[in-house]
């Protein structure tokens, strides 16, 4: 298993976050269907101007994958977003069982 977490710097207001609420979800979807991926945690902090995602891929290869594709592509060129920084990491799956990581059942 592979995490991904992303953090974005980005200059947009609380309301044009609210009006893109629609855009986010029609995202979301197009997220869901990534080859490989167990799930996404959205996070935020407006007062930092914020966003970004903690992606659980089934394989490194999946994670790299997603890196290298349109979605973080799109996530990357976008104007409103003045750093995007991106960062794998290995998933200790035993640990990460005894905390209750939503872990897939497979890697029990």
């Amino acid at each position: 298993m592979k995490l991904v977490q992303i953090n974005i710097d980005h200059d947009l207001s609380p309301a044009e976050l609210d009006a893109g609420a629609a855009d986010a979800l029609k995202f979301a979807e197009e997220v869901a269907a990534l080859p490989g991926l167990h799930w996404k945690i959205w996070i935020g902090d407006q007062s930092r101007h914020e966003l970004g995602g903690i992606y659980l891929f089934a394989s490194e290869r999946a994670a790299r994958d997603f890196l290298a594709g349109p979605i973080f592509a799109a996530i990357r060129s976008n104007p409103r977003f003045q750093k995007v920084e991106a960062k794998a990491f290995d998933v200790n799956e035993a640990a990460s069982l005894i905390t209750k990581a939503p872990l897939p059942v497979a890697a029990s």
